[in-house]
């Protein structure tokens, strides 16, 4: 936990910094101050740009690229303001014109990180405001572009190890803003706005870059402050899914849509087919690395398919928890709801790929909850979050594909067992996370001492760890599995880990005959199915299936 009068300082020392080595260049502060005017003195806007050659330069360039496709060059500067228009002028020069110094010493893969984030929210906030909340798209714009460049301060003034803060945060999938807070006691977009507020932005900009990026805190604010928050909010979980990669917001981005504007999955892949080609533009406007030439259509497509197979393996779980009153058709009831929720309709499927249909989800064992769709799908969501934070990761899937090749090439049987330790969160309340996080790091070594086959163990989440065994058939994998659960939990008894005997239940898929079509999240998906009917009957259970 931060000091909050340590954290404080710390944040008034970047932001005096801040303000004195990254001064917005004079022709900029000029532009903008005369493009807030209610009438825009356009002689004086051009007698101010040509103040700045190499801004005039990068005007003339735009007005001539394929944006405007005009049959004849344009060299004077008055026709091009005038073929821009104000409001595209004071876009360009605020990207045109950021302080030099911000972008000194950044290694290349962190500016490519940095623009195509911003770049994708900032297009993504102008898609959403123009098409549905029907309003002035230039300010959602500008709130977006800059929202992040206290990024660049924090990489400035606290070097490596914020940038591999950064790395990590990316490669876990993780949320910036809640572990910058964690761990500054402040985030980065409150540096933001207090450096845009320093150069006399808006203050409409200014309240909409240190908005709070959460359903609740911006349910919080001023009626008139709300619009832009939700809209730089969902911007933001676009760009962490189409940009960095970060699946896991999913679920935040689909319920925040829905709550805001009743916006809908579709609404958002269509509108992500619009938008693809003006990221493209503007990345080529400003000479910034290229982005991704992947679809943003297929990249969310792909992430909302590994959302709703997960949350149709955890649903079942979450369910036979929770209140055991209610009946089991209500349970039912709950569960097709959901899994509607979180389905894909086939036609928006992209070709080839498979969806888990409802009927082959997990029956709801025994007296299930009659609970609010809402709450479940939420508790669906953390249930993702929890359990596939690591098993998205390419340290599984990649290591597994790569033993599914490798079987295929010997003709050798391939099975994954996931082991689970029984009631973690129960024993997280008992023990405490200190002894957990213990209990944790030490059970994939746990495993791998008790496992008398060759094994490539994983963990996969705080509780689970994935065993891959190349050349086992079913039989063995059961006996290795059975041997496993017996015997991990006396082993971290005899090493200190736990105080009392911790038990885990064990699922085994086995790939009889790999060939060049299996898949890892097939093979992972089968060895869940058993992992779930292992734990719904109790601890110390090993269930199998072979995979065809």
């Amino acid at each position: 936990m931060c000091d909050v009068a340590a954290s404080g300082q710390l944040l008034r020392r970047f932001v005096e910094r801040a303000s004195s080595l990254y001064t917005l260049p004079a022709v900029a502060v000029d532009v903008l101050e005369l493009t807030e005017q209610p009438a825009v003195d356009v002689p004086a806007l051009k007698l101010c740009v040509e103040r700045d050659p190499g801004l005039t330069a990068k005007l003339l360039r735009v007005v001539n690229s394929s944006m405007f496709g005009l049959s004849r060059e344009v060299t004077d500067l008055n026709q091009a303001l005038t073929l821009l228009g104000v409001k595209p002028l004071k876009l360009l020069v605020l990207g045109f014109c950021l302080p030099k110094a911000l972008f000194e010493g950044l290694e290349a893969e962190t500016l490519h990180a940095f623009w195509r984030h911003s770049l994708v929210k900032a297009v993504a906030a102008r898609e959403l405001c123009r098409v549905f909340w029907r309003g002035p798209h230039d300010e959602a714009f500008v709130a977006a572009l800059l929202q992040d460049i206290g990024v660049l301060v924090l990489i400035q003034e606290l070097g490596g190890p914020y940038v591999d803060f950064l790395r990590s945060v990316r490669e876990e999938g993780r949320e910036l803003s809640a572990m910058e807070h964690e761990t500054l006691g402040f985030d980065h977009a409150i540096v933001s706005a207090r450096l845009l507020d320093h150069w006399n932005l808006p203050a409409s900009i200014v309240r909409a870059v240190s908005a709070p990026r959460d359903q609740e805190g911006i349910a919080g604010l001023d009626a008139a402050d709300q619009p832009i928050a939700q809209i730089l909010h969902l911007a933001a979980l676009i760009a962490a899914v189409v940009a960095d990669g970060c699946r896991q917001v999913m679920p935040d981005l689909l319920n925040s849509a829905a709550r805001y504007g009743g916006i809908t999955v579709d609404q958002i892949v269509g509108l992500l087919d619009e938008m693809q080609e003006r990221v493209e533009l503007m990345a080529s406007t400003f000479c910034v690395p290229a982005t991704e030439r992947r679809s943003y259509r297929e990249i969310l497509e792909q992430a909302h398919r590994q959302m709703s197979d997960a949350a149709l393996l955890a649903l079942p779980d979450m369910l036979r928890r929770a209140d055991k009153s209610a009946s089991l058709e209500a349970g039912q009831r709950v569960l097709g709801d959901v899994v509607k929720q979180f389905t894909l309709h086939p036609a928006d499927a992209a070709p080839g790929t498979e969806h888990i249909p409802a009927h082959a989800a997990h029956p709801v064992p025994g007296p299930a909850a009659s609970v609010p769709v809402a709450a479940a799908a939420s508790a669906a969501a953390a249930s993702v979050r929890r359990r596939f934070a690591r098993a998205g990761d390419p340290g599984v899937f990649g290591r597994l594909q790569s033993a599914i090749v490798s079987c295929c090439q010997q003709r050798a049987e391939l099975s994954l067992m996931l082991v689970e330790i029984d009631d973690f969160d129960r024993w997280l309340v008992a023990h405490g996370l200190e002894r957990m996080v213990q209990i944790s790091r030490l059970l994939p070594g746990a495993i791998e001492k008790q496992c008398e086959l060759p094994c490539d163990c994983v963990q996969a989440s705080d509780e689970r760890c994935a065993v891959i065994l190349p050349r086992c058939d079913r039989q063995q994998g059961v006996t290795l599995a059975r041997t496993v659960i017996d015997r991990v939990p006396a082993w971290l008894l005899a090493h200190g880990a736990a105080s009392v005997p911790i038990q885990c239940s064990a699922g085994v898929a086995t790939l009889a005959v790999p060939s060049r079509g299996s898949r890892a999240e097939d093979l992972l998906a089968a060895a869940e199915r058993c992992l779930f009917a292992a734990r719904s009957s109790g601890s110390r259970v090993v269930k199998s299936i072979d995979v065809f």
